[in-house]
Parts: C-alpha cells; sequence; structure tokens
C-alpha cells in the first residue's frame, strides 16, 4: 500500500498528512487533481459498463449484477 501511496504521491493525486491520534500512522487524502482524475475514471467506467450492457433489458441486468456479487438471480 505505501508504494501504491507514493506513486499517487509522486503524480500529484494525493497527499500525506501526520496522524494526529496515531504517531505510526498517516492520513491520505486526494488532491483536487486527484479528485478530478478519479470523476474522470468512474466516469470512463460508467461508459464502459454502458457500453457492454446497453442492450440487456432490466430482468437481465438485475441476473448480471446477482451474478456478478455472487447472490442469487430473482426470476423475472
Amino acid at each position: 500500500m505505501t508504494g501504491l501511496v507514493s506513486r499517487a504521491e509522486n503524480r500529484g493525486l494525493v497527499q500525506r498528512s501526520p496522524s494526529p491520534h496515531d504517531g505510526r500512522a498517516v492520513l491520505v487524502r486526494l488532491t483536487p487533481e486527484g479528485k478530478r482524475f478519479a470523476e474522470g475514471c468512474a466516469a470512463e467506467i460508467g461508459r464502459r459498463v454502458t457500453r457492454l450492457t446497453g442492450h440487456l433489458s432490466a430482468a437481465q441486468l438485475t441476473r448480471l449484477a446477482a451474478a456478478v456479487v455472487g447472490g442469487r438471480p430473482t426470476s423475472g
């Protein structure tokens, strides 16, 4: 995890600060650039999911979602 945070910090996506409650820990927060990057990623994922599933009916989407999360599909 430290390596991932270091790389994100080097790219200006996150900022570390010492934890006020635990001297061994640090707090990590998104920078404004990190927030824009995360929002852009979420939007792109949404576009790709829509492109892949746009032809499915509501019932098919329900069954697919249930299968993805390991639940039991509902009838319909």
